[in-house]
């Protein structure tokens, strides 16, 4: 199957990519930081100016000034809060609404290898989960982090303008802070990345466990799934117990070194008003500064710690945006269809690759033409519709499609040249009418109409109070079996490709529908190509040409009377169901 591999960038370049498609809405919040750390900064000055002006000068107009000043600062800030926290939060939604958008394109054309080697929890983990994390480091951290960085540039110059001695007191700590910092914030980092990676897997679990609800009823197993995913749900409490534990850790020596710096560097600076080598209000203002840069490393633990989380969110996402999906390796479109042929084709599973699943299958279909394929279960019937729709590609041999290999045709071209019936119809939490539009979304209401009552769909939908509006609930609840089916046939039936593929198509139908069903289909197929799959050899005795298959390879091939003197095979299965012969 050709595949395209793509390389996304490392994730802080991918979160910098995602960002800069919204150049206004970050210049907003970088306009919206400045003016919180400037004002915030500015708070200092104007303490230093009331304290040295105003209290110790008994100065009441500088007094007033400088209480002005300290309201317009706090004017300034409280509108530069609402300014960030707004855009951050606008600008947070409209990427993840983008990334999950690029997100979910990307799965719906992953290729089906892919499906098999990843649980489907872990794919919607990394959908909302993920996603949900980013989109909460941009709305807070993202600003916070650079708000704290020119805090501390900003009261690092301030700190070394009012007392430079003082200020070699504060440079002393920072090692004790950036190590525990360092240390802890890899360890974090670790944690988090095996903690959303079971969430993933327990998600998966919940999502398959509920999907199929009324047959673990059946065998009454609700206390073994709870107690497989309890056994997740444990394993994870055990790693966010211990990233909680090393985060607390961090954040607690961050403050503990942090406080008692500033209450010596505060022992100090009175000792040096005291010697009249600073005044009072310059070491308010120093002291000021230095809670400000205390605070914005105290922050800086909580932001990594908060970064981490996000970087391992964000490779989880870029690790799924790697995955190959599914290419066309040709531009040729096809645009009539006249012979199909499978030549000397064997095939075994990219997931099995040690079972061979077909062995030199040889077989064509003309224009027209009509074959069932028949034999014991897991002898690779459906395996050959799933070549047909390229969801993989053969291990040997070669398809021809009008005497060409079927790879030098378009993938999407190839795939609107067959329409699936399904032997386990899926059925989506919407409308009669939208579920089967599915296969032709720009058909008109009477088209859709016109296929349903082919299908005989109107002896259950009119008995719905909402008639073809009626929602039908996850996975079609509220229809039994044999409706599910004539939901799939009319799909087919709209869509009007060129060749069906039948796999069991009338399978879940009772005797009454099914020979409604048969109708529908004789008369729908009568100018097209078809390849049957039946296991109920009654649905195939008219085809064209019957292959048995057996064992991976072909026994015999004939029509119904050919096979019942030839083959012992079709003999003993048509005896066993009891087919008239």
């Amino acid at each position: 199957m050709p595949e395209n591999t793509t390389h996304t960038p490392p994730p802080l370049l991918f979160l910098w990519q995602a960002l800069k498609v919204y150049p206004l809405d970050i210049a907003k919040a970088l306009v919206a930081v400045i003016l919180t750390a400037a004002a915030i900064l500015g708070v200092g000055y104007g303490l230093r100016s009331l304290v040295d002006q105003g209290f110790s000068a008994e100065n009441s107009e500088l007094l007033n000034t400088s209480a002005l000043i300290l309201v317009g600062l706090a004017l300034t800030l409280a509108f530069s809060a609402y300014l960030r926290t707004s855009t951050t939060a606008w600008l947070s939604e409209k990427i993840i609404n983008d990334l999950r958008q690029k997100l979910f394109d990307h799965i719906l054309h992953l290729n089906i290898e892919t499906f098999e080697r990843t649980r489907l929890g872990d794919l919607l983990s990394r959908l909302n989960n993920d996603c949900d994390q980013v989109r909460a480091f941009i709305s807070g951290s993202a600003a916070v982090a650079l708000r704290t960085i020119l805090q501390l540039i900003g009261g690092t110059t301030l700190l070394i303008i009012s007392s430079p001695t003082l200020t070699l007191y504060v440079f002393g700590i920072i090692p004790f802070v950036i190590i525990p910092i360092s240390v802890f914030g890899k360890k974090v980092k670790h944690l988090t990345h095996k903690a959303q990676a079971l969430d993933g897997e327990a998600l998966s679990v919940a999502e398959e466990r509920i999907s199929a609800l009324t047959m673990l009823k059946s065998f009454t197993a609700e206390a073994q799934s709870n107690a497989l995913f309890s056994h997740l749900q444990s394993k994870k409490l055990r790693l966010v117990k211990e990233r909680t534990h090393y985060r607390s850790l961090l954040i607690s020596l961050v403050i503990a070194l942090i406080f008692s710096a500033i209450a010596g560097i505060l022992w100090i600076g009175a000792k040096e008003v005291i010697d009249d080598n600073i005044t009072a209000g310059q070491l308010s203002a120093f002291v000021f500064y230095a809670i400000v840069v205390a605070g914005s490393m105290n922050s800086f633990a909580e932001i990594i710690s908060n970064f981490n989380l996000t970087l391992g969110a964000t490779s989880r996402i870029t690790e799924l945006l790697d995955k190959p999906t599914e290419s066309s390796s040709s531009s040729n479109t096809l645009t009539t269809f006249k012979t199909l042929a499978f030549k000397d084709i064997s095939f075994t599973y990219p997931a099995r690759p040690d079972v061979e699943v077909l062995h030199n299958i040889s077989l064509s279909l003309k224009q027209g033409q009509k074959i069932a394929l028949v034999g014991p279960s897991g002898v690779g019937k459906s395996t050959l519709f799933k070549l047909l729709l390229r969801f993989y590609k053969q291990s040997h041999g070669s398809i021809l499609l009008n005497g060409q290999p079927f790879e030098s045709y378009d993938l999407h071209s190839t795939r609107t040249l067959f329409t699936l019936v399904p032997q386990d119809p899926v059925i989506f939490n919407t409308s009669i009418l939208n579920n089967i539009a599915l296969a032709k979304p720009d058909a008109s209401k009477e088209e859709i109409l016109k296929a349903a009552k082919r299908a005989y769909i109107p002896e259950f939908a009119d008995k719905f109070p909402e008639g073809y509006k009626t929602e039908l609930g996850e996975k079609g609840v509220k229809l039994s079996g044999g409706q599910k089916q004539r939901i799939a046939l009319a799909r087919a039936i709209l869509k009007d490709a060129p060749i069906f593929l039948l796999d069991e198509a009338t399978n879940a139908l009772d005797s009454q529908s099914e020979h409604h069903i048969q109708k529908a289909l004789h008369a729908v197929l009568k100018d097209k190509s078809a390849i049957i799959i039946a296991h109920r050899l009654s649905t195939v005795k008219e085809a064209d040409q019957i292959i048995v298959l057996n064992d991976k390879r072909i026994e015999a091939v004939g029509t119904h009377g050919e096979l019942m003197k030839t083959s012992l095979l079709y003999k003993t299965l048509a005896q066993q169901q009891f087919l008239d012969v």
